[in-house]
């Protein structure tokens, strides 16, 4: 016979803020989540900003082709920009980043070298990067298209 189980069930903090007698409503909740996530946007912006400035930096000082550590880093920055750019209301920057990763995985398979898809997708994220941009929303999204057609032909 084996030993005695334990089942542990964790506290479930916003059915408990839900549930309990003069406990809160969805809505007063949705806020405050709102409001949270609203004060995190500039925060996020200008860490995309920087990853940004950081991915040109590297891009310039690598070799042309890159290495294939130089691709991985620029690929992990890219990333990353992809997982702010949500929470920064910044969608169309996130789909460049990850048309540029794709681009990048696609240079790390054996795809041919194409210096001009690299170079436009570095510019349009730099592009896109800028918080005073006065690109508008139609003009970016149809920067993306554009560069998620590069990637078609290029590594497709």
């Amino acid at each position: 016979m084996s030993g005695m189980v334990i089942k542990r069930r964790p506290e479930k903090r916003l059915a408990k803020l839900i549930w309990l007698p003069g406990g809160r409503t969805v809505a007063a909740i949705e806020a405050d989540v709102i409001a949270r996530l609203e004060a995190l946007q500039g925060v996020c912006a200008s860490a995309i900003r920087d990853k940004v400035q950081e991915i040109a930096r590297l891009a310039a000082g690598a070799g042309r082709p890159p290495k294939p550590e130089g691709l991985d880093r620029l690929y992990s920055l890219s990333n990353e920009v992809i997982g702010l750019s949500g929470a920064a209301e910044l969608e169309d920057l996130g789909m460049a980043a990850l048309s540029f990763c794709r681009l990048l995985d696609g240079f790390r398979s054996g795809a041919a070298w194409s210096a001009a898809s690299y170079d436009v997708h570095l510019a349009a994220l730099q592009l896109l990067a800028q918080p005073d941009s006065t690109l508008s929303p139609e003009a970016r999204a149809e920067m993306v298209e554009g560069l998620q057609s590069v990637v078609l032909r290029t590594a497709g």
